[in-house]
């Protein structure tokens, strides 16, 4: 009876591990293959969770996936639309933008904790949205939205689509973003409203060595430019009220790594990131609406050429000198 229960016993243990061992293999048409579990999926995008991350591969790369079958153990480095994901750095899930018109701040507070919390890893301590930067929300006001902000331009329309500011919102580990730094109204009725902005992808964390990526798609954006013929000559901002809002209040944009990068606001100096939510009449709409502000000379810069590439340093307090190590390095790439 003993020896029965020992080998249901060990029996047991070697199904169990076998589970534990077993892994979702997606094999990719470079070649390559990764594995994991995998967790969700769309119409573009399968999810997996590998490495304590979550990583997103578009369905276009993907040869075959083959379900819990693995006969192999898991790659150290995985590539990802032609970026490289390393064991310890965490692949961070570009969120959607999505409507925040007339929604309670405390409403907002909540959506901004859960998108925290999808990685609790990359934070530490117990998470509050700062005061400094959403303290001045107002409850049940509109926001400028994306059509109002590529199409429509100020007015009653100007909360036409997803709220812009929900770019970044929704986003809290894209520490520093750009979009332009300008609204368009656009005249020609021949042109059907569309989304106009720089989009981000293949946002990359490594805690450990303090350091984080971004990837933009801005040829799109260029290309979208000329489509409703907006000005050729025209100023990207830096967004960086996110940093601040995870507790990095200076910002330097290290000017000689940099590439096809017209920029001039450092003076040598670490800019303080005072940009917050409040309510702004900016978008025309009766009763204003809630935007960013305030407009910072020193966060505007302008590309020359693409690709472009910008490195920027953040502190949790004002550096003596911007030698000195930074608490994070964040680089935006520019495609």
């Amino acid at each position: 009876m003993k020896i029965t229960k020992i080998i249901l016993i060990f029996l047991f243990l070697c199904f169990f591990c076998i589970v534990l061992c077993a892994a979702d293999v997606i094999y990719l048409k470079n070649g390559k293959h990764m594995e994991g579990e995998i967790i969700s999926e769309d119409e573009k995008t399968v999810w997996l969770e590998m490495f304590g991350g979550k990583i997103g591969i578009k369905k276009s790369n993907i040869k075959q996936i083959d379900k819990k079958k693995s006969e192999y153990t898991q790659t150290q480095v995985i590539s990802i639309e032609g970026s490289e994901v390393s064991a310890g750095e965490v692949y961070v899930r570009i969120n959607p933008m999505i409507e925040l018109d007339f929604k309670s701040k405390e409403e907002i507070y909540e959506l901004r904790r859960k998108y925290v919390l999808e990685y609790p890893e990359l934070f530490d301590g117990q998470y509050q949205p700062s005061q400094d930067v959403f303290g001045q929300i107002e409850s049940e006001r509109p926001w400028w939205g994306i059509l109002g902000l590529s199409y429509y331009g100020d007015g009653e329309q100007s909360i036409e689509g997803p709220s812009e500011e929900s770019r970044f919102i929704a986003n809290p580990f894209l520490l520093v973003g750009i979009t332009e730094a300008s609204a368009h109204r656009i005249n020609n009725k021949k042109l059907e409203p569309e989304p106009v902005y720089p989009k981000p992808s293949n946002l990359i964390w490594d805690k450990q060595n303090r350091r984080a990526s971004v990837r933009y798609d801005t040829k799109s954006f260029f290309s979208l430019r000329e489509k409703f013929n907006y000005q050729d000559d025209f100023e990207m901002e830096l967004i960086a009220y996110n940093a601040r809002d995870l507790g990095y209040n200076y910002l330097y944009v290290v000017l000689e790594e940099s590439k096809n990068i017209d920029y001039s606001g450092n003076d040598n100096q670490a800019v303080i990131i005072r940009q917050f939510i409040h309510l702004g009449g900016s978008c025309g709409y009766p009763g204003g609406g809630n935007n960013m502000s305030p407009y910072q000379p020193e966060l505007i810069f302008k590309v020359k050429a693409l690709p472009a590439y910008l490195l920027l340093k953040l502190w949790k307090s004002q550096p003596p000198d911007v030698s000195q190590e930074a608490d994070m390095s964040f680089e935006i790439e520019m495609r």
